[in-house]
C-alpha cells in the first residue's frame, strides 16, 4: 500500500480545509446486489453496480494501491458503491481519538491502470463511532471509473512558528465507483 507523508496529508488537510462544504441531509443508496458468486460458487462481495465500473479494478491498479482496513474499522462500504452523486458512504472506527480529524483522498484508476488522485475532503464528526459523507464529487473525466478512496486520520497537531507536526494513521483505503453529481 501506498500512503502520503506527513507533510503531504498536512498540506493536503490545510488547502482542503478552506474549500470543504459539508453537506447533509442526503439518503442513502442502495446497491442491489448480483448473485454474488465466481466461478467456484464462492461469495465475490461485488454489486452489480461494481461489476459495471469503468476500467480495471481498483485491485488492478499498477501503482501498488492495496485495499484495506486498519484493525477497528467495521461496516465498511461494499466495494464498487456508488459515491460522489451524493450518497452516503460509511464505516465505523473505533480508533477514532478525539480531537483528530479524518480525511479521505480520492483516485481513480484510469485505463491503463495508474492511479490519479483528483480530490480530497473530510468526515464531519462521528455519530459514535460511525463517520459517513455524502460528499459531492464533480470530475467527469473519471466519470463511472473505479475510485479509491483512501481515508487517514491525522491527530496530535501542533505547530512551533515554521511548521505543522502531528501524527498519521492510515485507517482504510476502499473501492467505489465515482459518479458525478448531477
Amino acid at each position: 500500500m501506498t500512503s502520503l507523508d506527513l507533510r503531504v496529508r498536512a498540506a493536503t488537510l490545510a488547502l482542503l480545509a478552506g474549500s470543504i462544504i459539508v453537506l447533509s441531509g442526503c439518503a442513502p443508496t442502495t446497491l442491489e446486489a448480483s448473485n454474488g458468486n465466481d466461478a467456484n460458487g464462492d461469495s465475490t462481495g461485488e454489486t452489480e453496480e461494481a461489476s459495471a465500473g469503468k476500467g480495471p479494478k481498483c485491485e488492478d491498479n499498477t501503482t501498488g494501491v492495496e485495499l484495506f482496513t486498519a484493525d477497528g474499522v467495521s461496516n465498511a462500504p461494499e466495494y464498487g458503491q456508488v459515491w460522489g452523486d451524493g450518497s452516503e458512504l460509511s464505516f465505523d472506527y473505533d480508533g477514532f481519538v478525539e480531537g483528530a480529524t479524518l480525511d479521505y483522498e480520492i483516485s481513480y484508476v484510469q485505463d491503463n491502470g495508474s492511479v490519479i488522485p483528483v480530490t480530497g475532503g473530510f468526515f464531519g464528526d462521528p455519530s459514535g463511532t460511525t463517520f459517513s459523507s455524502s460528499d459531492l464529487y464533480f470530475d467527469s473525466t473519471s466519470e463511472g471509473y473505479y475510485g479509491i478512496v483512501d481515508v487517514g486520520m491525522t491527530s496530535n497537531v501542533e505547530f512551533d512558528g515554521d511548521k505543522y507536526t502531528g501524527d498519521s494513521t492510515d485507517v482504510a483505503v476502499f473501492c467505489v465507483i465515482l459518479k458525478t453529481s448531477d
